[in-house]
This record gives structure tokens, sequence and C-alpha cells, in this order.
């Protein structure tokens, strides 16, 4: 029998807009992770909100069997969302591109929240996840099928 994946918490991806630059919250939400909690900051394009959560999952899956392309599983979340194993492609087509909008997907709500706050970021409205089936297995294809 497989083990089940474990989730500190449920995942949260939230809408929101900051004053401060935008390499001071990647480095902020650098610091802020660690390997099993982690936060990305992500641009806000609807395929995002679409994978986010399938992407997460076949990260921590990946992972945990020795096949991921990357070391941390919010890399390998990003790589997975954006549908490509190459990181500059994935940061270029899907990394935050503005502080006055983008996407804050975080492992937990809580995290989130913290991250938010210590970070004078205003969370303008959250985003509900579901396992959508159909992104779910064009995440999981991503690779083998070559597309991005």
């Amino acid at each position: 029998m497989k083990e089940v994946l474990e989730f500190r918490e449920k995942p949260a991806l939230f809408a929101c807009s900051s004053r401060r630059g935008l390499a001071e919250l990647i480095k902020s939400a650098k610091d802020a992770s660690d390997n099993g909690a982690f936060i990305l900051l992500l641009d806000d394009k609807e395929a995002v909100a679409e994978r986010a959560i399938p992407a997460f999952m076949n990260a921590k899956l990946r992972l945990k069997d020795g096949m991921a392309r990357s070391r941390s599983a919010s890399m390998e979340t990003l790589l997975l969302v954006a549908g490509t194993m190459n990181i500059g492609s994935a940061l270029k087509e899907f990394g935050a591109k503005t502080p006055k909008g983008f996407l804050l997907f975080a492992t937990g709500g809580s995290l989130a929240k913290r991250f938010a706050k210590e970070n004078g970021i205003v969370l303008e409205r959250k985003i509900g996840l579901d396992l959508d089936e159909d992104a779910a297995g064009d995440v999981a294809l991503t690779e083998i099928s070559g597309r991005s």
C-alpha cells in the first residue's frame, strides 16, 4: 500500500499587491521558506491557479520518490506549474513580474498570512484551490510530453 502524502495544512493561494520592491519580496520569500514549508511569488495568471495544487502534489511525490529535477519542493512546484524543466524559463514565464499584482502560493494559510503581515503585502483575495483533474493530468505529464 502506498504511503499517503502528509501536509502540514492546506496550501493557500492569494492575489496580492505590495508597496515593497519585488526583489525584496523574493528575498523575504526565500528566507521564510524551508524544505517543508515555502512561499512562491508567481505571476498573476489564470493558469497558475489551475495548476498550483496538482503541481505542488506532484512536486511532493517527485521529491519523495527521488524523481525531482530540483532539490526543493518550491522550485519543483514552479517547474511543474510552468510545464518546463528549465528554471530560467519557469521564472521568466510564471515568476512574479511586479509587486502591484502577483499571486502568493504558500504551503499553508497561516504561513501566507504571517508572511504577508511581516512584508506589508495586501492579501486582496483568496483563490480557491481545488484539484482540477484535467490540469492534474497535464501537470503530471509535463516532462514526458515536453509541453510548456
